[in-house]
């Protein structure tokens, strides 16, 4: 067989490998060694651009864009004759066919006979810069060595290398990309080009073992195998495959270079790391190593050198055995979910989301599994089905609508799937461990929950977005989900009408483009019937003081140690189509910008330190002749206190972990605004007291904790309180949110209640 061919010619003393050659040193090209300070992105493109044009063993390429449209570059490094286009084809053919569940004998012995996969990412924080040149130092030694290991490597793996996968903040010298956005926590979201960029290229070549190199606090070397709580439901042969021989002879490496090599500190629980991800979405062995900050940059270089050459020798002595176990996971992940066993180790047959309300944004996050490769279906006909809700309610017998979604377990992308879909770490009993939340659908506000039986085939169909009506001269859509609410937005930033209607449905003129786009964010549009009636929407019009906060940068052990959240909220303002104008100190102590409706204080503390009187006069004046100031998180609270303009009090937040909370809308207006009953999250913000007066549009419910990570210490602090306070001042209103309106961009609920508080008020 190919296999075994192919095994024994990576067992030969010493294979051919033709293409060793003297590459352009980095002097040459850059007029420094790589290691001698930090590179900047276009050093490493220049760098790696000379290497293949003077290497037959690396091939190029452009897999995407930043933000600021700098060039995601990879490159494909291996044996020469498997780097033409026809084999690399052949190869990525072979290897997405087993991830498509092709994972019969003859499906997996053409895989076996081409090399095996190793993914290497590197910068993706571009303030620990030792990654970016230790992965063009690789490359060099691959494509100069003529000694044996290095031929052995050659033709064993086919290694797929990405020297920076934050060009952007490379440039700044960030942790974040260019709108503040951790690129290693957006692996569930998929929010940032960078993130598309990467999951393209990981998608034609899926790799059997995945290391991304980064940078700790203090002078130690971290290596796998983790430390527990492990998230359950990993690839069990691959996991094995990274935390043995290639965890081993990493180790062996860095021992003999000097480092001293550490098992301890980190954790595999979190499935929204480039580890955890690209083990359950493409059934790698994930691997983070972490270089210790304290050493020279030459050091720590040298150091994630030899751990990735010597990571890529231990696969290559054995590739058809790395390929057959990464083929074994998808294999096991189909039998488990068509027999019903779950990877929490309960029944499982698949997941539902109800489309019954929240449909646009449960729609989606379908089209979002879809086209990581996901299988998505829905109910063709109304069918009763034994479903586990998310929450504290119990598993009962329940008739679902046609239409509602439907994601079967028995398919290769079932890990993945379970991890979004399915009940927390939380609910399986790892409270204690301080997890954050993760379950996509709460974090959307959508019903859904577990199959704990199978639903028969011929009640599935395959999934669809939505059609645009034909000959429709007026459309009409939900307002019950952020997607809705962005397409209302988008009509009002065109220049259309927007109503209202009295079934608290929106309503607007037809126009092709705008609807192409809008059906494929999930939104449903119908025909509009009878003459329009209904309040009309005004767009909002934002500004916000410039957040004076340090950027990112700095060794590790220099920065705060949770995310920021001032990128995430960037980022949904902008996909609303909402750019809100930026007020330094000094023009933030004259009067607020004429025609702005909406003043944004936080996430980021106001500039200069305490308001100056003038800055207090100001948004003052705003707020009295109409304005709405809309206060986030812990320092836009205090923002609006110390302005004059909020009585709100705080408390301290009941945990620093995120939590998934059941929020209850009030009867007022802007309750009846935001629909009826969500779920946000909470994550560290602080609890708030309502002064007299003020109005409740949003509290939490009693137990309202649906998966207090922080412990049910979470839970009894949340229980009842206000989410939203509404002040009103003079004719304007102050309106403080004591959730996370855009966590990780896992919340649509509480993006759609953001969107939804600034389009019912003026």
């Amino acid at each position: 067989p190919a296999g075994t061919a192919a095994a024994s010619r990576v067992a030969a003393p010493c294979p051919r490998v033709s293409g060793a050659r003297t590459v352009p040193t980095p002097e040459s090209v850059l007029g420094r060694p790589l290691d001698a300070r930090p590179l900047s992105a276009e050093d490493a493109d220049r760098y790696l651009s000379a290497l293949d044009a003077a290497s037959p063993r690396i091939v190029t390429g452009v897999t995407g864009r930043s933000v600021r449209g700098r060039p995601v570059r990879h490159a494909l490094v291996g044996d020469p004759r498997v780097l033409t286009r026809e084999r690399r084809m052949a190869i990525s053919r072979a290897l997405r066919a087993v991830r498509s569940g092709r994972t019969g004998p003859r499906s997996v012995e053409r895989a076996t006979g081409g090399p095996a996969v190793v993914w290497i990412g590197a910068g993706v924080h571009a303030n620990e810069p030792s990654g970016v040149p230790a992965a063009l130092a690789v490359l060099r030694r691959l494509a100069t060595s003529d000694a044996c290991d290095v031929r052995r490597t050659l033709r064993g793996v086919l290694a797929v290398v990405v020297p920076d996968q934050n060009p952007d903040g490379r440039a700044a010298g960030t942790r974040t990309n260019a709108v503040d956005v951790d690129l290693n926590r957006d692996w569930f979201a998929a929010s940032q080009p960078e993130t598309a960029a990467r999951t393209k290229l990981l998608r034609r070549f899926p790799p059997a073992v995945a290391i991304d190199v980064h940078e700790q606090a203090g002078s130690g070397y971290f290596v796998p195998p983790y430390a527990r709580p492990v998230v359950r439901g990993l690839p069990s042969a691959t996991r094995q495959l990274a935390d043995g021989p290639v965890s081993r002879a990493i180790t062996g490496a860095l021992e003999r270079s000097g480092a001293r090599v550490t098992n301890a500190g980190y954790d595999l629980l979190y499935p929204g790391y480039a580890d955890s991800a690209t083990s359950l979405l493409f059934g790698a062995g994930g691997m983070t190593l972490e270089q210790g900050s304290d050493p020279s940059l030459a050091e720590k270089a040298r150091r994630h050198e030899a751990a990735l050459l010597a990571g890529l020798r231990a696969v290559a002595a054995d590739p058809a055995g790395a390929v057959r176990a990464w083929a074994a996971g998808f294999r096991a992940a189909v039998a488990a979910g068509r027999a019903g066993r779950g990877s929490t180790g309960d029944r499982t047959f698949g997941w539902v989301l109800r489309t019954d309300r929240h449909a646009s944004d449960a729609r989606a996050i379908a089209e979002r599994l879809r086209r990581q490769d996901v299988r998505v279906r829905v109910l063709r006909r109304a069918t009763r089905v034994r479903v586990d809700p998310l929450g504290p309610d119990p598993a009962a017998s329940s008739v679902l609508p046609a239409g509602t979604i439907v994601v079967p377990a028995g398919q290769p992308l079932a890990r993945w799937a379970d991890v979004l879909l399915g009940h927390d770490a939380d609910e399986a009993g790892d409270a204690s461990t301080g997890a954050d939340t993760w379950s996509v659908p709460r974090g959307a506000g959508i019903d859904a929950g577990v199959l704990r039986a199978a639903v028969p085939d011929d009640a599935l169909a395959p999934f669809a977005l939505p059609r645009v009506p034909d000959g429709a001269a007026e459309v009409s859509f939900s307002a019950d989900s952020a997607a809705g609410l962005r397409a209302a937005l988008a009509a009002l930033r065109d220049g259309r009408p927007v109503t209202r209607t009295a079934g608290g449905g929106l309503r607007t003129p037809l126009d092709a483009a705008w609807a192409r786009r809008t059906a494929a964010a999930g939104v449903e549009l119908r025909p509009a019937s009878g003459p329009a009636s209904g309040s009309p929407l005004a767009r909002p019009v934002l500004a916000t003081p410039t957040d004076p906060s340090p950027p990112l940068a700095g060794a590790p052990a220099q920065l705060p140690a949770t995310d920021r959240p001032s990128g995430w909220l960037t980022g949904a303002l902008g996909a609303a189509g909402l750019t809100p104008a930026t007020l330094d100190a000094p023009t933030f102590d004259g009067a607020v910008p004429a025609g702005t409706t909406h003043l944004v204080l936080g996430p980021g503390p106001l500039p200069g330190g305490a308001p100056s009187a003038a800055a207090r006069a100001a948004v003052g004046a705003f707020v009295r002749g109409g304005g709405t100031v809309v206060a986030i998180g812990a320092q836009g609270t205090e923002a609006a206190a110390t302005l004059g303009v909020s009585g709100v009090r705080t408390e301290p937040p009941a945990g620093r972990a995120a939590v998934a909370v059941r929020a209850l809308p009030g009867d007022d207006a802007l309750g009846r605004a935001l629909g009826g009953p969500t779920d946000v999250t909470v994550a560290g913000e602080p609890r708030l007291t309502a002064p007299p007066g003020a109005r409740i549009p949003l509290r939490a419910a009693e137990g309202a904790a649906l998966a207090p990570s922080g412990g049910q210490g979470a839970a009894r602090g949340l229980d009842g309180r206000p989410l939203v306070v509404d002040e009103a001042l003079g004719v304007g209103r102050v309106l403080t949110l004591g959730f996370s309106p855009a966590f990780r961009r896992q919340s649509a609920a509480g993006e759609h209640v953001l969107l939804a508080l600034l389009l019912a008020t003026p």
